[in-house]
């Protein structure tokens, strides 16, 4: 038994990583012009501003350097904070909420939480019962 749990502890790093990876690569089947162009409000898109979300953010930097960007963030090189990263919390700006994400995510999770606690104690019960 200590075996298998030990097995699966080490199992989650790796199914992390993999979902990590999944997810950015979903991301990148979108060309630069394309993810920037989510970022323009503005219609038609202008060719200058474009370019400079590109620029910007990196996105026409290789793969791996984009990930590494994604998932730990981008340092500043003016005044070395660091910006972004999964993995540090930041999950971007929502423009449909007008939010950043990780506030979003806190508002609802007490509701989320209620939601399947009660899910949990009528399965629990349909299974006793």
């Amino acid at each position: 038994m200590f075996a298998y749990i030990v097995r699966r502890l080490v199992q989650i790093p790796i199914t992390l990583f993999g979902v990590t990876l999944l997810v950015f690569a979903m991301l990148q089947l979108l060309s630069p012009v394309e993810r920037s162009a989510l970022y323009i409000s503005t219609t038609p898109h202008n060719d200058a501003a474009i370019d400079a979300i590109i620029q910007k953010y990196g996105l026409d930097d290789p793969f791996y350097v984009q990930y590494w960007h994604w998932l730990v963030g981008v340092k500043d090189p003016t005044t070395g904070a660091i910006s972004g990263g999964v993995l540090r919390g930041d999950f971007g700006y929502s423009r449909t909420g007008r939010l950043p994400v990780s506030q979003l995510i806190a508002q609802r999770l007490p509701v989320t939480l209620e939601i399947s606690l009660w899910s949990i104690i009528r399965s629990l019960a349909a299974a006793f019962f």
